[in-house]
């Protein structure tokens, strides 16, 4: 019996003047990468709402966050905890517990893009409440997490995928204030 030649000598055998090898392309990871920024909690007292209020009675905040901005504009994903609501104004006074909706611009300013809602104030000024800051944080493509005027919402996967990798957030908070209940 003639030995069989080897592969080497098939592909010669085959063509001088080409030589196909049937490998395949290696798979090559690029590792994923998240950055993740908490601002941690914003609450708007009386002092540092007035500190925001302008000569024409509007208000900005932007002035207050400028120091971090460039530290949670820098992430793909930066969470600041809102603890109360917003408010255009309409609702009458603010209390310790509500805010103007400027401080939802200032936010999308500094770099936030989620803003996390479960805390035991988000019911101080009842369903409407939640449903005015909600719209305010929407018109500024700020998402939440936290607080829903629907059971629908309420039940949608909070999952986002960035640079391939998904990434969920959970908010919840186990009491309201007696203000919210």
């Amino acid at each position: 019996s003639t030995p069989s030649p080897t592969p080497a000598a098939r592909a010669k055998q085959e063509s001088d003047d080409t030589l196909v090898f049937a490998t395949e392309a290696p798979t090559i990871y690029m590792p994923s990468v998240v950055t993740l920024n908490a601002a941690g909690q914003v609450m708007m007292g009386s002092e540092l709402r007035a500190s925001g209020r302008q000569s024409n009675g509007m208000y900005d905040f932007s002035e207050i966050f400028q120091p971090v901005s460039g530290a949670l504009g820098g992430a793909n994903l930066s969470i600041a905890t809102l603890r109360g609501t917003l408010d255009d104004g309409s609702a009458g006074s603010f209390g310790d517990y509500r805010a103007p909706d400027a401080l939802a611009i200032a936010l999308k300013g500094a770099g936030v893009n989620l803003v996390n809602l479960g805390t035991d104030r988000i019911l101080d000024y009842g369903v409407s409440g939640v449903s005015a800051t909600r719209s305010v944080l929407q018109q500024r493509n700020l998402s939440s997490a936290g607080a829903y005027t629907s059971e629908q919402e309420a039940n949608a996967r909070g999952v986002v995928e960035i640079s391939g990798i998904k990434v969920g957030v959970v908010s919840y908070t186990t009491s309201v204030s007696a203000a919210g209940q």
